[in-house]
């Protein structure tokens, strides 16, 4: 199998992944979040309104996870699930700026990123969902590295969105 990197896909995806031969024109993801967001954030009103903070945000972080999961399949069958690939990944994540990124450390079994500015949490304050940004931004962190990389393991301790003077990503690579 031909090794395809993320940063080949990832920058550019079309808004629906769902047919391959989508003829959908691309948008960076920052792109695309903000466009998620313009729509879901009368929605989450309303949902709030109809079921409660609570609910409403267990309801839309489920949906959240497992369409980060499904991506994160999707991604695996046209990559190497490895941490190298998740690597490659952050390319696509900070691509037009998105993001800046240091790689602290990488090696077969540990991955170690440090986000110092994120403009995905930028955009959330600036549209007043900064209290949903974790769910509908960092809550996909964690399922999309479990759909590519099932061995891969994530642990984050802090977010920019949640008030953390930088993000901090060690994914390590577990025997199952």
């Amino acid at each position: 199998m031909q090794r395809r990197l993320f940063s080949d896909v990832l920058p550019t995806m079309p808004i629906d992944m769902t047919d391959s031969n989508d003829t959908t024109p691309t948008v960076s993801l920052l792109q695309q979040r903000r466009i998620e967001a313009s729509f879901i954030k009368p929605f989450l009103t309303a949902l709030v309104s109809e079921v409660g903070p609570d609910r409403a945000t267990e309801l839309v972080r489920s949906v959240v996870e497992e369409l980060a999961r499904a991506h994160g399949r999707k991604l695996r069958q046209a990559s190497v699930p490895d941490l190298e690939e998740l690597a490659h990944a952050w390319d696509g994540f900070a691509a037009g700026g998105a993001l800046d990124v240091e790689r602290r450390e990488q090696s077969e079994t540990r991955l170690c990123i440090r986000v110092t500015r994120c403009r995905y949490a930028e955009m959330y304050r600036e549209l007043g969902l900064e209290s949903w940004g974790a769910v509908l931004s960092c809550g996909r962190d964690g399922p999309f590295a479990e759909g590519f990389c099932p061995e891969a393991k994530l642990e984050r301790s802090k977010t920019l969105i949640e008030g953390g003077p930088f993000c901090e990503f060690l994914y390590t690579k577990v025997d199952e």
